[in-house]
């Protein structure tokens, strides 16, 4: 149950992030944006059924890598950093058992 939550959370999550909507909407990068999105989604949640913890940092990098390698896009509005910080207090705070603060 925890797992489903932290996954449609972070599905909503990446459904609200502009940089990756513009991409996705754009095409930039080719066709299949939303795919791409599905397995950002996957990757994230597979790291935290893995051991449910995030370091912020190490995935502000991966977002920004997938960004910049899925879809050609260099988010320099400080975006990446914006949503792991939010993915990573979700996994925190669902980890912790408070899942009416984490949603």
């Amino acid at each position: 149950e925890m797992l489903q939550l932290f996954d449609d959370a972070v599905s909503t999550i990446l459904d609200r992030w502009t940089a990756l909507g513009l991409a996705i909407s754009n095409g930039w990068g080719g066709q299949g944006g939303d795919k791409r999105k599905e397995r950002l989604q996957q990757l994230v949640s597979a790291k935290f059924a893995e051991k449910q913890e995030i370091d912020a940092d190490e995935l502000m990098q991966q977002l920004a890598d997938f960004l910049l390698e899925e879809f050609h896009t260099d988010a320099q509005d400080d975006s990446c950093a914006q949503v792991a910080a939010h993915i990573t207090m979700l996994a925190s705070q669902l980890r912790d058992g408070n899942v009416d603060e984490a949603l």
